[in-house]
């Protein structure tokens, strides 16, 4: 039977039947300073460990100048060759830090963000919280002991034991659409949440590369982690809790909550609806393929040939990019929902990624990369669309579940996007630098194809069922 969209998305577990009240707004400055505790750690991440290389491998290479660039030697000089060497080296620990939390991240976020049908959203929020501040005081404790970089390894594996940040978001989504109706306003919702985190990252990416050269590393992530020490604080005490009938003995085994996470895709009473499911997931797979890494080949793009940026341009350039999409995303949202339908609304969000992605890998001046963010001025409402799209089809008992199979499925993108793009640009850095954006490019117009066969599919069984009840109706 066809869920009807109209019906509150409010079951019988729902603390909340008046839906939204004033205290779920506490649930905003988590995700703000999670995320810009988030956004400072990934550039920092990235900038000190290409730092630690560049000290290790040029430093010692008879140079006597540890910070000599790469970028000022002819391509024959054996210095060209070790500054090369660099590159390839931060972009496979990049990999390495992120295979460390995903493996586990996997299991642990389809666990965690199932649950929260069961034991409620403060939980996940609060174990994913907490994972992040252990790994970000992990990486405080590297940088000033000037440690090796295995510990940040260690870092990330607590981390994805706890979900990880994907679970963070699976924790907020299913938060979010707890206290909205189907329809228009979850859309927007979804979106404004994604939009936020859009803004977080614009400001976490801006002050990056401010903070590293006034206060230096050791001070900035002293700062993200007090960030994130203030969201674990604010979720502990302030975020009231949304659903009120669990226990813990009401909890299911392992396997059967495996099991929940993926029925919609197999289960009988999810007929007509599956391939939507199916369809919409392999979508969602190849836009976080293109997506979740597309930060980090930014930035080691940006800090090689032929730009050679320092910190704080690299994160001007974050600024620009994510601020124009996080602003006008916000602005135009609400607008383009009244005019265009979330499908629609979809494919164009997926298309101008594309062509912001080869323009990325065609450019080689800086004025031409700095006319990617407004060629891709529609992408972030890709991912949350998607989410609300699947939302709009799933039982109001089940979103917990439906949030953490989309979790744990883009946590295995994100380690797949990793381990490709971060191959494919070691592969092709002393080539074409920009090649891998051209690779993201084409697993993001894979996924606009895929939302028109959508589209399609679904305007026709709507026809179709039209048709049937039409007939159904003038039968004698």
């Amino acid at each position: 039977m066809e869920q009807n969209e109209n019906k509150p998305l409010l079951g019988s577990n729902n603390v909340n039947e008046k839906k939204f009240r004033p205290a779920h707004c506490f649930l905003l400055p988590v995700i703000l300073l999670e995320t810009f505790a988030l956004s400072i750690y990934s550039y920092l991440s990235i900038e000190y460990s290409h730092d630690y290389f560049q000290r290790a491998i040029i430093g010692n290479n008879g140079t006597g100048d540890e910070n000599v660039s790469g970028c000022n030697a002819n391509t024959s000089d054996p210095l060209y060759q070790s500054y090369i060497t660099v590159q390839q080296e931060t972009s496979r620990w990049t990999m390495y830090y992120t295979i460390a939390g995903g493996v586990p991240g996997i299991f642990a976020s389809i666990v965690f963000g199932t649950y929260a049908d069961r034991l409620g959203r403060r939980l996940v929020l609060i174990i994913a919280v907490l994972g992040f501040f252990v790994k970000s005081v992990i990486l405080t404790v590297v940088i000033y002991f000037d440690a090796n970089l295995i510990y940040i390894l260690i870092g990330s594996f607590i981390e994805g034991c706890a979900g990880g940040f994907l679970s963070f978001l699976a924790g907020s989504f299913s938060y979010v659409a707890d206290i909205t109706t189907a329809g228009g306003k979850r859309s927007f919702a979804i979106i404004f949440v994604e939009m936020i985190t859009g803004i977080a990252i614009t400001a976490g990416t801006f002050g990056t590369g401010y903070f590293i050269s006034i206060i230096g590393y050791f001070y900035s992530m002293v700062l993200a982690t007090g960030c994130i020490f203030l969201a674990l604080i604010i979720v502990i005490c302030g975020v009231p809790e949304t659903c009120r009938n669990y226990s813990l003995s009401t909890c299911s085994t392992i396997c059967s909550t495996l099991r929940k996470s993926i029925e919609f895709y197999v289960s009988r009473k999810h007929y007509g609806k599956r391939w939507k499911y199916a369809v919409l997931l392999i979508s969602f797979c190849f836009v976080a393929l293109a997506g979740l890494n597309r930060g980090s080949m930014e930035t080691l793009y940006q800090l090689g040939a032929p730009f050679c940026w320092d910190e704080v341009k690299v994160g001007l350039f974050g600024t620009v990019r994510k601020g124009i999409e996080s602003i006008f995303g916000v602005l135009l949202a609400p607008l383009l929902l009244k005019c265009l339908s979330s499908e629609v609304l979809t494919i164009l969000g997926l298309v101008s990624t594309t062509g912001s992605m080869v323009l990325e890998g065609l450019a080689t001046t800086e004025t031409v990369l700095f006319l990617v963010p407004a060629i891709g001025i529609f992408g972030i409402l890709a991912f949350p669309l998607i989410r609300s799209l699947m939302s709009l089809l799933t039982p109001p008992e089940s979103q917990g579940s439906l949030f953490a199979g989309i979790c744990a499925v883009e946590t295995v993108c994100n380690i797949l996007s990793t381990l490709i793009s971060n191959e494919t640009y070691s592969a092709t850095v002393s080539i074409m630098a920009g090649f891998v954006f051209f690779t993201l490019a084409a697993e993001t117009a894979i996924a606009a194809m895929l939302i028109v066969v959508y589209l399609v599919g679904s305007r026709r069984s709507a026809r179709e069922e039209n048709i049937l009840q039409i007939n159904n109706h003038t039968m004698p």
